[in-house]
């Protein structure tokens, strides 16, 4: 028996990564996802998998055990987000604690449990970051704190990047100048 726990990794091994479906099938025929919603799973190294399919997220503990995943759910958020995403987080929630067989394969992580396989792909393929040089990046809110000392701005942005910024504060009255 070959059992995957906290900090135990790999090649063949879904710990430590994060995952994004691409496919459900149910009895050979697609099953898709609500329209703009898609499965985030993350299996954490400390033994923790962490799911939400569009409104919940849920987590729980796990163990990787001879291809096979057992879930025990632990919290759960409770959002009211409509019957059909409501029924999808049900759906997720009860196909990962049916125990699926799970292979690794590259970067797809497939679950198989009776006739529905869901098939995920790592996220840094699914959904790659983005360089920060050369990327055009739309700033939606600045949240400007009252109590912060006057003086230069704190950045984020590693060095040598750079940055421009265009537009006008939401609230002028509140907005201060700061040196470079």
């Amino acid at each position: 028996m070959t059992v995957y726990g906290p900090l135990v990794g790999g090649d063949k091994s879904p710990l430590g990564k994060t995952y994004l479906s691409v496919r459900v099938t149910v009895d050979g025929v697609e099953r898709p996802f609500v329209l703009g919603t898609r499965l985030w799973l993350q299996v954490r190294k400390d033994g923790l998998l962490a799911a939400r399919a569009g409104c919940n997220e849920f987590n729980g503990l796990i163990m990787l055990d001879d291809g096979v995943l057992l879930f025990e759910r632990g919290i759960v958020t409770q959002m009211n987000c409509g019957d059909e995403l409501n029924a999808q987080d049900e759906w997720i929630a009860e196909f990962l604690t049916s125990e699926p067989a799970w292979v690794v394969d590259g970067d797809v992580l497939t679950f198989t449990s009776g006739s529905t396989t869901l098939e995920l792909l790592d996220r840094r393929i699914a959904e790659p970051d983005l360089p920060l040089d050369g990327t055009t990046w739309a700033v939606k809110s600045v949240v400007l704190r009252e109590d912060a000392p006057p003086g230069p701005t704190l950045s984020s942005v590693p060095r040598p990047s750079s940055s421009t910024a265009r537009g006008s504060p939401a609230s002028p009255a509140r907005a201060r100048s700061r040196p470079p």
